[in-house]
């Protein structure tokens, strides 16, 4: 009975050891699907006593999904994501969780070890003292209600210049619009600052220390954002000649914004489309999947479904049986393999106010009334924003009234297409977003000398 009782004792001392471990920290495995490979990381925190974290998938360039229940009891971890229908429930043992993963009805084994996470090398990220004047600002959205946070740099504290407002695409970027450990618009800002060109860039509304409804936001609401940005500029002082440089969704804003407010005098679009978000997303999905190794006439069959679903919305994008429409259509083309449940959840993401405002989103609506000074600048190897199809399309919207890889004024529009550089506009090899971590390079210098040459030729900067 003794030796009995002395075994339950230590079965109870092991076990309140394992719970009282902190298995805070980055966890990774493979899951196997069919001959596929897939990395997975859940990343925990600890805090107050209760546990949060996130999932990654870093071969899809999926990060920071957020984990609606965690829980960590009697050595075994339970994490779910009812948006994605994920479940995970591993048994700590000794250093490794033993589990299994679930989603969509199907069940795969899943261990996860301890990672060690190392900084990435990012050689171009500009480290403090900086030789110019930088000065944390915010600014109002009053139609909004939205105060957005930013840092304004100028090449000195004493002097005019002219400033440039950074936008930055789709999703909620922090104001270095930070990814992957890459900070690209620190890096833009840094340089262009040195060069004699003031910059401000913000945080994105509901990020960092910007504030602000992110219910039924768009497009047109983020470009209300960044026309409050020059607003805010054109009260300062120190600040001349005002524009605009965006980058991706960024680059559909800038010459929105351009339409509404008289004070932008030039604007840069850094692989932003000129063509339907349809279009974008259509080649997007296919061009990506090619470039994968999925079967073409696989992706074929996909990107006839994605262009049916995408007609859908531009068709009824009011209405109020869109998302039943959307979701029958998904039904019928899989002839049932796609449940009603997970048909639901791909049809409320496709039928959001963003989704329906950036399917829908003609940007030759807009380009095509500036007579102002752009820069349509593309990467050869971009599989997000094609840049041989929006070059096309740049060039269709002015009518031949541009120049082709030439960084002088004589004309109002010069189009830029620069080889190799994928859609952050790194020097690559395949241009897949899962590149773009293990490049240590944020921004080639291809393509911020020939930003810096261009914005110095324009006439009303040296006027």
């Amino acid at each position: 009975m003794k030796k009995i009782y002395l075994f339950l004792l230590i079965l109870i001392i092991s076990r309140v050891s394992i719970n009282a471990q902190n298995i805070e920290g980055s966890w990774g495995g493979i899951l196997k699907i069919q001959e596929n490979q897939l990395k997975v990381v859940v990343n925990l925190k600890f805090k107050d006593s209760v546990y949060t974290a996130t999932m990654d998938s870093p071969d899809q360039n999926v990060f920071g999904i957020p984990v609606k229940e965690v829980s960590f009891e009697n050595s075994v971890l339970k994490l779910k994501i009812p948006s994605m229908f994920v479940e995970y429930s591993g048994v700590f043992v000794i250093d490794k969780f033993l589990g299994s993963f679930k989603q969509g009805g199907q069940t795969f084994a899943l261990n996860l070890s301890k990672r060690v996470v190392k900084e990435p090398k990012r050689p171009q990220t500009p480290t403090t003292p900086y030789p110019y004047y930088s000065e944390n600002v915010t600014f109002e959205n009053k139609s909004a209600g939205a105060i957005l946070a930013g840092t304004l740099t100028l090449p000195s504290k004493e002097g005019k210049y002219p400033v440039v407002v950074l936008v930055s695409g789709s999703g909620q970027q922090n104001r270095d619009s930070e990814i992957m450990g890459h900070k690209p618009f620190l890096v833009l800002a840094d340089y262009l600052t040195k060069n004699g060109i003031g910059v401000l860039r913000y945080d994105d509304r509901g990020v960092g220390e910007s504030k602000g409804s992110l219910v039924g936001v768009t497009t047109y609401d983020f470009t209300d954002d960044a026309i409050a940005a020059v607003e805010y500029l054109a009260q300062r002082k120190d600040v001349s000649i005002i524009g605009m440089i965006g980058h991706s969704e960024g680059g559909m804003i800038a010459p929105l914004a351009a339409t509404k407010c008289d004070k932008i005098k030039f604007i840069v679009m850094m692989a932003g489309p000129a063509v339907p978000g349809r279009e974008i997303l259509a080649k997007q999905n296919t061009e990506i999947a090619l470039r994968s190794g999925v079967d073409s006439s696989q992706v074929m069959l996909f990107e006839q479904l994605n262009r049916e679903l995408y007609d859908i919305v531009k068709i009824a994008p009011k209405s109020s049986e869109l998302k039943s429409l959307i979701k029958e259509k998904l039904i019928t083309a899989s002839k049932g393999a796609v449940s009603d449940e997970i048909a639901d959840k791909q049809a409320a993401q496709l039928t959001t106010s963003w989704m329906v405002g950036f399917l829908n989103f003609e940007p030759a609506k807009y380009l095509s009334t500036l007579k102002i000074p752009i820069l349509a600048v593309y990467g050869s190897n971009d599989t997000q924003v094609d840049s041989k199809m929006n070059i096309s399309a740049v060039k269709q919207i002015f009518n031949n009234n541009y120049n082709m890889n030439v960084t002088t004024n004589n004309k109002s529009v010069t189009i830029a297409e620069l080889q190799g550089l994928n859609h952050l506009f790194q020097e690559s090899s395949s241009g897949l977003p899962n590149e773009y971590a293990s490049i240590e390079q944020t921004i080639s210098p291809k393509f911020l000398i020939l930003l810096n040459e261009w914005i110095k030729s324009i006439k009303i900067i040296n006027n």
